[in-house]
Formats: structure tokens, sequence, C-alpha cells
């Protein structure tokens, strides 16, 4: 056989296998509208779930400038102030910001709340207003799919991100929207804590600073009393001394200041002695006798007057952590986030209807098989 007739007999059987598909056309187009109802069928009636993921970002400079009032408010030195040398300072402070509000801080307090409490303990924290209207089926059905399913992660930047799983696009925005509006009350409330944390510490050193130093104040006056007694006594025992002897002015009864060497006190005389010991009795512990003691009055006084922590109470009154006043503490918006599907619908139709299309060619291709088998028999 030439080749010009083997390309003829190719020829004429692809012929001959369209116009047996083309005769079994309807058994075609049937199977592939029943594989179409089939798939639409497991579109419909069988769940598609869906995985939901929001990126929430810290607050923006403009954002954290509503704090500037607070965090310029620099803490006290309250140890350098009161600086003795004799106790030594419990606490150390610095020239940082007495309590810092920055962008890491409001997303790490607003993360640790998503990471230490369960969805429905979060949506615990929401006012009333949020949430009485969700006690329907459908609600806690999507509730427990989003719990169940429910992930958080945290970056250097502070970037959050939440994904979560569902089958309700309309019901699962909702439960994250009030599940955010819900965090940023309870990381409020985290906030304050810390400041109100912060304000106690500062009034309790200052406290324990403004004890230790009047410890200190009493310790050195004690001591100056006591050391005036001691003198006051030794000089007593000199005067007796002074009154046996006869001694009355310096240097009498022919002693000299180089009969003894280096003079014995008594030898001052009665007169003088008594005069020292009168002016002795009537000294009183003040600064001008003692340095340690103005520096202990001035510390007190500088540490009693500090009004660092109430500044920061007034400044904190005038940005978003007080009460009344909107607060966030990231940047977040539910209704750009996106929904994959597990399942994609159009690609399950289009598959359907393709492998209907080929299980009808296949069955007609092997029914024509057969019966030409049949043929050659006969």
């Amino acid at each position: 056989m030439s080749e010009k007739q083997l390309q003829s007999n190719d020829e004429i059987d692809l012929f001959e296998l369209f116009l047996t598909l083309w005769e079994g056309k309807w058994l075609i187009l049937g199977a592939s509208l029943l594989a179409a109802v089939l798939g639409f069928a497991y579109i419909t009636l069988t769940p598609n779930n869906f995985e939901a993921k929001l990126n929430i970002a810290p607050l923006s400079a403009n954002d954290i400038s509503d704090y500037s009032a607070l965090n310029s408010i620099v803490a006290a030195d309250l140890e350098s102030t009161a600086k003795t040398g004799m106790f030594t300072p419990r606490y150390h402070s610095d020239t940082l910001p007495f309590f810092e509000v920055t962008e890491l801080y409001l997303a790490n307090a607003f993360y640790t709340v998503l990471a230490n409490y369960s969805l429905s303990e979060i949506l615990g924290f929401a006012p009333k207003n949020l949430t009485e209207n969700q006690a329907g089926q459908g609600y806690q059905n999507s509730l427990e799919d989003a719990s169940r399913s429910f992930k958080t992660s945290f970056g250097k930047d502070g970037m959050i991100v939440i994904t979560f799983q569902g089958k309700n696009e309309a019901l699962a925005q909702q439960i994250i929207e009030t599940t955010l509006q819900a965090v940023d009350i309870k990381t409020k409330t985290a906030v304050i804590d810390d400041f109100q944390n912060q304000t106690s510490e500062h009034s309790a050193r200052k406290k324990f600073i403004l004890k230790e130093l009047s410890v200190e104040k009493s310790f050195v006056t004690a001591n100056f009393s006591k050391n005036i007694e001691q003198e006051t006594d030794k000089l007593k025992e000199h005067l007796e001394i002074a009154i046996t002897l006869g001694i009355e002015n310096p240097f009498e009864k022919g002693f000299t200041n180089h009969a003894f060497g280096n003079t014995e006190t008594y030898f001052k005389g009665r007169k003088a002695l008594e005069a020292e010991i009168a002016i002795l009795m009537k000294r009183k512990p003040n600064e001008s006798h003692l340095p340690d003691l103005k520096r202990i009055n001035t510390a007190m006084s500088l540490i009693e007057k500090d009004g660092t922590a109430k500044t920061a109470k007034e400044a904190l009154e005038k940005n978003p952590l007080s009460e009344g006043k909107t607060f966030k503490a990231t940047n977040y918006n539910t209704v750009q986030m996106p929904f994959v599907y597990e399942k994609k619908p159009t690609l399950i139709l289009a598959l359907s209807i393709v492998l209907g299309g080929f299980l009808g060619m296949a069955t007609i291709l092997v029914r024509n098989a057969i019966n030409s088998r049949k043929s050659v028999e006969l």
C-alpha cells in the first residue's frame, strides 16, 4: 500500500470518527448537561468554606501625635535629687518619658489581648449594643467556625495578621468587626492600667525616698546632738580641773603653752571654758553647722513639690485614653478583607461539563467499537 493510500485511509478514519461523534451528539450533550447539573448540585448543596485574612497595621505618626502631651513628660530623677552617699538608691530613673505611648506599644498591647483570650472571651468585652442582635443559630455557627480556626501572628514591625475560616461572609465580617472593637476596648483598659501602675510606682518611690531622707535627717540631727553632748561633757571635765587648779584665765600660775607641749584644754581657764560650754549648749542643729542637713532639706523640698504624676494624669485626660473619647490601638479595614474559598464554583462547573462531554464521547466510541466488532463477526 502506497503512502498516499495510507494518508487517505487516515483521513477517512478521522472523518468517520467525526461522523460517529456527530451522530451521538445528543448523548454527548445530555452527558454534559447531566454532569453540569451534578456539579451545580455539589456547589449549592455542600458548604463552601473560605479563609479570611486581615492585616492590622500600627497607628500612624499622626495618630500618635494625639499623645504628644503625655509623651513629653519626663520622669523626675528622684534618686539623683536625694542622693546621700549613705543609703543605696533602690531605683534608677533616666530622661525617658514618664509614660510613653508609641505605635509598637499599642500594637503589642492589642496583640496581647488577641493572643491571651479566646474569641468568645474577647466578645464578652464588647458592650451589649454590639452583641444584642447576635443570638441566631447562623451567627453561633459562624462564631464556632471562626473560633476553631482563629489564628494570629505578630511581626517585628508591629503588623498583626488574623486568619480564620467560615461559610458566611456577612456574619464572619460582623464577628470580626465586633471582635476588633472589643479588643480595642480591652486594650484601652490595659493601657490605662499600665499608666496607673506607673503613677502608683512613682508615688511609692517618692514616698519611699522621702522616708529615707527623713530617717537620714533624724540620724544627722541626732548625731549632731550627740557630738554636742560629748563635747560639752568633755569641756565640763576640763572646767572642773581648771577650777581645782585655780586657773581663771589662759596660761595662769606660770603655766605656758610650751610647758606641757600641746596644752590641755583646762589651761584655757575657767572663764573661757564656761563661755565655750554655754555656746555649745545653745547650738542647735541647723544648715549652717550641718552641710548634709542643708542637702537633705533641699532634696525633701524638691521631691515634695514633684508633680510628675499629677501632670501626667492631666495629660491623660486630653488624649484618646480619657473616658468618653474614641480610642483605637491599630489601623484595620474589615470591608477590604479578602475571602478565599476552598471551592471554585466556575472551575467546578466548567470541569463538570468537560468531563460529562468526554464521558459521552467515550460512551459513543465504545458502543461504536462494539457494534463494528459484531458486524465483522457476522
